[in-house]
This record gives structure tokens, sequence and C-alpha cells, in this order.
């Protein structure tokens, strides 16, 4: 089984990768520590599964978040991570293990608890949803401003012009706000579902980068988003969870949790990275060791004013 990467406040180390969700945890102490508490964790899964008769979603799914940060939950199909996150915004209920979320228990061990905890909700304001088609939908008729505006409210907070326009421009949605939903490219909509997951103040926030909703984003873009939600998080104080199938992203947040099959393409594309810079590497040094000698570099634009078959002047 392959090591899986774990980064966690700036470090990182190996260590051997559990089933499911589980393979990739962040490297902070557990709830029930003071050093948990005083770290600010608001997130905390320990061997969460959420597993339905024949359905079975994310399993032994083990990560924590920290206010002010972004975790990234990676899976290489849609519903593990999509799941997970919605089990965080407390709509889905881990089936075993343990989720808590602001100190609440969210996972439920047989029926009957999980009918009791669906009826306990988190705490209105306290946790943010971007867009889950099918589940929370966005109107494709608004304007981007008055999505965020609408779902400031209903949040219960004031959601005046000025402060939901400088919001948008945090989020990188500035020359956005006058377009209707319909109009978006995905790096926009996926922007979009992130600032109505963190609007209204939220101490959590659940976005899904791969969403019908957002509609095929791109590794690049969804880098670029998860970038921008661990600027807000550190800015604001709050933690935002990232659902993805793109394992780059895990790359680019303090914390993850993945798959087996996403850890496995993490460590390749590192692999493959390493390889490339150490290939650099010695071109640059040949070309180096060739200036030295004056010996001529064949295609080497720099060594160009050499005569054919001669010595570089």
């Amino acid at each position: 089984m392959l090591p899986a990467k774990i980064v966690q406040d700036g470090t990182s180390k190996d260590r051997a990768a559990a089933p499911e969700l589980g393979a990739s945890v962040s490297d902070g102490p557990t709830s029930a520590s003071p050093e948990s508490k005083q770290l600010g964790s608001v997130v905390v899964a320990r061997d969460a599964s959420y597993v339905v008769h024949a359905y079975r979603s994310f399993e032994f799914a083990t990560f924590e978040a920290v206010a002010g940060q972004a975790v990234a939950l990676v899976s290489a199909t849609l519903e593990p991570a999509r799941d997970a996150a919605l089990a965080v915004a407390g709509l889905v209920h881990p089936t075993a293990g343990s989720l808590t979320v602001l100190g609440v228990e969210l996972a439920a061990s047989d029926a009957r608890r999980l009918w009791r905890r669906a009826a306990e909700p988190l705490p209105r304001g306290a946790v943010g949803v971007g867009a889950f088609k099918g589940l929370l939908d966005v109107d494709e008729m608004q304007t981007v401003e008055e999505a965020v505006a609408s779902e400031t409210v209903l949040r219960g907070t004031s959601a005046d012009e000025a402060g939901i326009l400088d919001y948008l421009a945090e989020l990188g949605l500035a020359t956005n706000v006058d377009q209707q939903v319909c109009q978006l490219d995905p790096a926009a909509r996926a922007r979009l579902s992130l600032a109505l997951a963190c609007a209204g103040g939220v101490s959590v926030a659940v976005c899904d980068l791969d969403d019908p909703f957002v509609g095929g984003l791109s590794a690049a873009d969804a880098c670029v988003v998860a970038k921008a939600a661990q600027a807000f998080a550190t800015r604001h104080g709050a933690c935002v969870v990232l659902a993805s199938r793109e394992p780059a992203v895990a790359d680019v947040v303090p914390a993850f949790a993945l798959d087996l099959v996403s850890a496995d393409a993490l460590a390749a594309r590192a692999a493959s990275e390493a390889s490339a810079g150490r290939s650099a590497q010695s071109d640059a040094n040949a070309r180096e060791d060739a200036g030295a000698s004056g010996t001529r570099v064949i295609g080497d634009p720099a060594m160009r004013s050499g005569h054919e078959g001669g010595d570089a002047r």
C-alpha cells in the first residue's frame, strides 16, 4: 500500500494510507485533547463511515479541520468526498465512527439515533453550504450579487450592497456581479459556490468543486479556487471544507484527506514533478559545462554564435 503524504501547518511526513477517505489525515491532535481545543479544531472525523444498505460512500474517514484553514476531501469518484462534505454540514449523518462539528456529534450508530440527530441541526448561521445540484440549487436567472445577497439574508446577516460587492471582490467575482448565474463559466461558478458557502460570517463553509452546478472545472482552476478558499479562511478565521476529485487540490491547502486512488495519483504526480525537476537541473548543468569548455550545444539559442562543428566564440 502506497504511503500517503500528510500536510498540516506547513509540515509533511509519510504515513501508511488507510482505507477509503481516511487514506490521508491531518497531522493534528484529537478533539478531546487540550492541544486540539487550543488550535481551534472545529471539525474532527475519526473512522467516520456512511454505508446504507447497498450504498457505500466514504469509509474510515479520518481528518481534522482547524479554524483559519481550508481542508480538501479528495476522492476519485464523486460520492465519497461529496457525502463527507455534506456530513460536515449536517445534511448526511455518518452511520459509524465519529464526526463532530463545532462540538456537536453528528454520527449515528443506528436508525433511531440517526432520526434523533436529524432533528438536532447545527445552530443557524454556523455552517454555510455552497451549491449542491438537486439538494441546494441556485436560481440560474439571478445575478451573482442577488444570489449571494439572498444567501446572506437567509443566514440572518444584513446584506448591504457595498458589503456584498467587497465580499465578491475578495473571492474574485468583482467582474461577475451583474452576470446571471446561467452566464458563468465553470471557474466563476466554482467561486460563486464558494461565496455562497462562506456568506454570512459562518464558522464552517462547505463547497463541492465537482458538483454538477460547477460543470467541468479544470485542475488548474480547482487549485486557484482552493487557494482562494485558504486565503479567505486565514483572513476570517473560518474553516472551509472542499470536496474534489482533483488530487492536485491537496497540494495547495494545509490539510487534506484522500481515498486510496487519489493518494496514489498524488504520489505519482509528486514523483513525476521531482523527476522533471532533476532532468531540468541536469540540462542546466550540461549547458553550464558546455559554456565553460567552449563546446557548442546544438539547438541552444545562447550558443548560436558559434560555427557549425567548431568552437563557440
